[in-house]
């Protein structure tokens, strides 16, 4: 089966062009995008990181905090009900920032005298599903060949957009666990970490693959970059906080058969991640057809063994809201097509039918409709 996967490759290593730090691009001001700005910034090694955004700003202002009693503190009733008194104890800040920020297209068309793309060791791609094709088509024919991306999304299927585009690239794909939440806007945010999960990367199948298990360099000084920054908070943070994924597909099969039954319930039912349960027949019914559709796929991944991963994240994350949640909440397009769309699609092409996965994804575009007009049902 080709699904741009490989379970026991990993694409050559990439040579800097440049000596010295090694130097990463990261685009959006995105709450991930944000916080792995951060993690880079902590380094015990000496990395570079720059943000690349619209603006002509020459820096982006961070200030990063750290949830301590989340369960006690859950979003809205942080925002809405807390006193500052309780805030300080919820919260510790972890620090402040400046970090370097360019605009994109003058990166891009090589009018920045500070940065080029030449310039980077990897570029990291933190931006939402449906965001994706603006920037393949800002960056076609401007991206040279030798610069790595690097995909963190929450659905499945970007990866296959870039693949298609830039076939010469090297292409890594990541998923995280990580919760953060963003305030602010333009060039100055607070993010919250509500709490530190797992990293993992892997690489995308290209025709020059070479066997290798370990992480390029690039790649592993991220890894070490994001474990070392939950030091601080727990000194007994295992070394699996992030991870060089050989088999990147499984994880990313994974995270996704969570994501497709946690975002939409929850947006759809207005509720934390845990109230789900409560829809216990929508629940269960969203789970058989995901496990239908990947043994269909070969996905390869256990039933009983996803089962128990959807049913631990549900858990684990109860008192959490879900960024689709938080996008229908605060009127925004939701990443919706890059969840269940991507089943919908590819149950099509084997000619499946998922009929509650289909009527959930309908109603998700009919609650952003509401809001966007008739382009989001398009």
């Amino acid at each position: 089966m080709s699904d741009y996967f490989s379970s026991n490759k990993a694409v050559h290593t990439y040579k800097a062009l440049h000596h010295g730090a090694l130097n990463y691009g990261i685009i959006g001001s995105g709450a991930i995008g944000l916080y792995l700005a951060q993690v880079l910034e902590e380094s015990e090694a000496p990395l570079k990181v720059s943000m690349f955004g619209r603006s002509d700003a020459k820096t982006h202002e961070l200030i990063v905090k750290e949830r301590l009693e989340q369960k006690d503190f859950e979003q809205k009733q942080y925002e809405q009900n807390t006193s500052s008194k309780q805030q300080t104890k919820a919260l510790a800040k972890r620090g402040h920032y400046h970090l370097k920020h360019h605009n994109l297209q003058s990166v891009i068309e090589n009018k920045d005298p500070q940065i080029r793309l030449s310039d980077l060791d990897l570029l990291i791609i933190p931006v939402k599903y449906y965001q994706l094709a603006a920037l393949v088509a800002q960056l076609q024919g401007k991206l040279p060949e030798q610069l790595p991306l690097l995909l963190l999304q929450n659905g499945l299927g970007g990866h296959e957009i870039l693949h298609e585009k830039f076939p010469n690239n090297t292409l890594y794909v990541g998923t995280t666990s990580d919760a953060v939440f963003k305030q602010g806007h333009a060039n100055k945010s607070t993010i919250t970490i509500n709490a530190r999960g797992k990293l993992s990367i892997g690489a995308v199948e290209l025709a020059n693959a070479e066997p290798e298990s370990k992480a390029p360099a690039v790649i592993q000084a991220l890894i070490d970059a994001h474990r070392h920054a939950a030091k601080p908070r727990d000194s007994k943070v295992p070394p699996s906080s992030a991870v060089w994924a050989q088999d990147i597909r499984t994880h990313l099969y994974q995270k996704l058969a969570a994501n497709a039954v946690i975002n939409p319930l929850s947006a759809k039912l207005n509720c934390r991640n845990g109230e789900i349960k409560g829809a216990a027949e929508l629940l269960e019914g969203i789970k058989s057809e995901i496990f239908k559709l990947y043994k269909a796929l070969e996905v390869g991944l256990d039933e009983h063994l996803l089962n128990r991963y959807i049913d631990d994240v549900i858990h684990n994350t109860a008192q959490n809201y879900s960024s689709m949640q938080q996008d229908i909440y605060h009127k925004r397009k939701t990443e919706i097509d890059g969840i269940l769309g991507v089943l919908i699609e590819k149950a099509a092409k084997l000619n499946m039918s998922l009929p509650l996965i289909e009527r959930i994804y309908q109603q998700i575009k009919d609650m952003e409709s509401q809001y966007l007009g008739t382009d989001s049902a398009e």
